[in-house]
Order: structure tokens, then C-alpha cells, then sequence
């Protein structure tokens, strides 16, 4: 590295060495996006994408950054760090009734799977059930 003021200028191999010394050899964490237990503790990013098949980092980096809520299936911080999963939605069932009868005539897991089946916004769902 060298300094020219308030510029630094790095050669490539200075790069490379930080790259391999530094972000890349943080031992990370993997976590049960349910229940939060610690699964397995990798040295770096780069050996837990390779152990879970996750290519490059397979979004591992921004999982421990904050900037992502899992990768390939589970939550991964980096060691040391108390971040937890985040908490499920809670899911409320949504029913389709007939306005003239008042019958059922579906029920949904949640709003978002009544609006793709019934081919409709969510927010209209949603507006209906609060009584909007």
C-alpha cells in the first residue's frame, strides 16, 4: 500500500492478502431459521458456501451483514455476533364466503394465498376482513 496524501493506492497482492486475512476467514455460524440453534460453525464464508453447496458465498454475506434474512434455508451470522433469526409472520386463515348465504367456500393459510388464488390484490383482502 502506499499513501499519497490522503489517496492509498493498493496493489493487487495487497488486496488479495486482506481479502484472504480479513472478511474472508471470519468464522461464521449456521442457524435454524426456526428455532435458532446453532447447526454448525464454519471457519470463513468461503468453506461454509462450499459445505452447503451455496456457489460463491450464496448470499452468506449478507445474511451476517444484515442486509438478507437467510441463505440456501438457513440464518448465518458471523461468530461471536448475537443476531437471531428473524420471527415468523404471524398467519392468520382467511375465509371466502358467500355473500348472499354467508357459506364458506374456501379457506386460505393467509391473505397472500387468498389474493394469488382468487386472482386479487392482497391489500383488498385485507381491507375486507378489517371491515374497510
Amino acid at each position: 500500500m502506499y499513501d499519497c496524501g490522503t489517496i492509498k493506492h493498493y496493489r493487487l497482492e495487497d488486496l488479495r492478502y486482506e481479502m484472504k486475512n480479513d472478511q474472508g476467514q471470519k468464522p461464521v455460524e449456521q442457524l435454524d431459521l426456526k428455532t435458532g440453534e446453532v447447526l454448525a460453525t464454519f471457519d470463513s464464508i468461503a468453506d461454509a458456501s462450499a459445505i452447503v453447496s451455496a456457489g460463491r458465498n450464496g448470499g452468506i454475506v449478507g445474511v451476517c451483514q444484515g442486509k438478507c434474512k437467510s441463505a440456501n434455508g438457513f440464518f448465518w451470522r458471523y461468530k461471536g455476533s448475537d443476531a437471531m433469526p428473524p420471527k415468523p409472520k404471524h398467519k392468520r386463515k382467511v375465509e371466502q364466503l358467500c355473500l348472499k348465504t354467508g357459506r364458506v367456500l374456501a379457506t386460505f393459510d393467509s391473505i397472500q394465498g387468498a389474493a394469488r388464488a382468487i386472482g386479487i390484490t392482497s391489500p383488498g383482502i385485507s381491507y375486507c376482513c378489517n371491515g374497510r
